[in-house]
């Protein structure tokens, strides 16, 4: 019993002891204050250290450059853009927009596969009314093309589109 009590007694002491260490003062001193002036010390002493050296290497000039005889270049035939299939409907202009009298220009940005049909569309600008808008999508995703050409041979090409809607 005195064994348990003992060791009891000294858990307390240490944990007291643990507890309270930071708040203590020895001699008159304030650990706290030391710590913060070492700090601080320690921030002087690395401002004053000067920055280090930088070699400054002389530029060696460059060689000339050799002349080099190119051989001719071939003339590359120009990309032909994709050109709209005539039989293409035009977009339903839709009726609440008739009614309101709204008009307006949506540039469609479409991606135009090799087989000449529509890919991926993007609005690049709106024509200001959301209906307008979507009645052009509508109806490009149906469109077909003659694919862009390069060197005589179809290729897929991105191409902006402007669908126009106009009240006569």
């Amino acid at each position: 019993m005195k064994h348990q009590l003992l060791i009891a007694s000294l858990i307390a002491i240490i944990i007291h002891g643990l507890i309270l260490f930071p708040y203590t003062n020895f001699q008159g001193v304030d650990f706290k204050a030391k710590r913060k002036d070492l700090v601080e010390i320690e921030l002087l002493a690395k401002k004053k250290e000067p920055p280090p050296k930088k070699k400054i290497e002389k530029k060696k000039p460059k060689p000339k450059p050799k002349k080099v005889i190119e051989p001719p270049k071939e003339e590359e035939e120009e990309e032909i853009e994709a050109e709209e299939i005539a039989e293409n409907k035009d977009p339903i202009y839709p009726k609440i927009a008739i009614r309101n009298q709204w008009e307006g220009t949506v540039h469609i940005k479409l991606f135009i596969k090799v087989d000449g049909s529509v890919g991926s569309i993007l609005i690049v600008k709106s024509s200001g009314y959301l209906v307008l808008d979507k009645s052009a999508l509508r109806a490009i995703r149906s469109w077909r093309f003659v694919p862009a050409t390069k060197r005589g041979k179809p290729v897929a090409s991105w191409q902006v589109i402007p669908v126009i809607f106009e009240l006569k």
